[in-house]
């Protein structure tokens, strides 16, 4: 097993969410402890601001910025009960008319932004998370991206943009908008191209609204869609903000990042799913291999992309054990996206906290447009 552990190398992550998308990766920042760990730091400050456009304040189970704002208040209440500043965290969620007006809508609640990441002692590093096929987004993220840019200066500036899966509307235009998203660079600090098809296929598989048995007949299917949307949505933007809060685990992607890069949330197991506590463990290794050969299936990548540079993080009960899964994993990766000299810098091992869910974080590097099959 290749593996390459980072000295540990403390850091502010800091987010702006634009549309629903963004507000979701936004709200699993704030929902996760390890940022209030971060802050233990004195050094430490963690800025957060989400931009809606008005069309964005309803009609959805996906992540709202009022979600979000009573994610906020209960994020500083955990401040407070730990004795951390509440000065050392700022919050805003703004709402615009349209995407073409947020630069103007949103200066007041982008230079309080700003003021406290630069009032960080460590290093930081700013996110700026929207959906590739959302119309709020991508309208205002690459914007928001260079004004950012250029008044933190020195500081990364990444973009975070989510590839719709088979599960979303249809969406026209979508590889004329990230060719072009390519060519503008936007963002100084890099780009990050996140994947839900292989969590979205994870869920539905065995949820089919057209197959019998009894979840299928169960409610509206417009309902059941929504709510297996809000899920996969959901896992994926919580997944890379637990990976990207982590100390050294990002620092390596960036390190590796070589153009874009490409980060794929490979869901072996599901809760309620195929397999449940006290089974055989052959049947969860019988599974858990199912999906690891249907990563290339469900990775929306072109089958001759190659990355010369892999960080691969697992998760899984401990029950499973990881050795059996790791093996596959690797050669899966090996045969199907490592380049011929390419290298796995890192393969980690986590236990994750729910006993029915295990998942690999697969970060690639050298993305191209022309690589995704979108």
């Amino acid at each position: 097993m290749a593996e390459k552990t980072l000295e540990d190398e403390s850091y502010c992550l800091h987010a702006v969410g634009v549309g629903r998308t963004g507000a979701g990766y936004v709200d699993g920042l704030l929902r996760t402890g390890e940022i209030e760990d971060v802050l233990e730091d004195p050094r430490a400050t963690f800025a957060a601001l989400v931009i809606s456009v008005g069309h964005d304040k309803g009609g959805s189970l996906s992540a709202q910025p009022d979600r979000v704002e009573d994610y906020a208040i209960a994020f500083r209440e955990r401040l407070t009960s730990r004795g951390i500043p509440q000065e050392r965290f700022s919050f805003e969620s703004i709402v615009v008319d349209s995407p073409e007006k947020a630069s103007a809508g949103a200066k007041s609640a982008i230079a309080a932004f700003t003021d406290c990441v630069q009032a960080a002692e460590l290093p930081s590093r700013v996110m700026v998370c929207f959906n590739l096929a959302g119309s709020s987004g991508i309208g205002m993220a690459p914007n928001i991206g260079e004004q950012l840019s250029k008044s933190l200066k020195k500081i990364p500036v990444i973009g975070i943009g989510q590839l719709p899966h088979s599960g979303d509307e249809p969406t026209k235009g979508l590889s004329k908008t990230i060719s072009d998203l390519h060519k503008s660079d936007p963002f100084g600090g890099g780009m990050i191209i996140t994947n839900t098809e292989h969590s979205w296929q994870r869920l539905t598989a065995y949820t089919d609204r057209n197959a019998s048995g009894s979840f299928a007949e169960i409610g509206e299917p417009a309902v059941r869609d929504r709510f297996r949307q809000h899920v996969t949505n959901k896992f994926v933007q919580d997944a890379f903000m637990r990976f990207a809060v982590r100390d050294s685990a990002l620092s390596q992607v960036l390190k590796d990042a070589d153009g874009w890069s490409y980060y794929n949330v490979a869901k072996f197991t599901h809760p309620g799913v195929q397999v449940l506590p006290g089974e055989a463990l052959s049947k969860w290794h019988e599974v858990i291999s199912q999906w690891i050969d249907h990563i290339d299936d469900y990775s929306l990548l072109n089958a001759k992309y190659r990355s010369k540079a892999m960080t691969v993080h697992c998760h899984g009960p401990r029950v499973i054990g990881f050795e059996r899964m790791n093996k596959k994993l690797e050669q899966k990766l090996k045969d199907n996206f490592l380049a011929p000299k390419g290298k796995i810098h890192e393969f980690v091992n986590h236990e994750f906290f729910d006993i029915l869910t295990a998942y690999a974080d697969i970060f690639m590097s050298d993305l191209k447009p022309s690589d995704l099959t979108v």
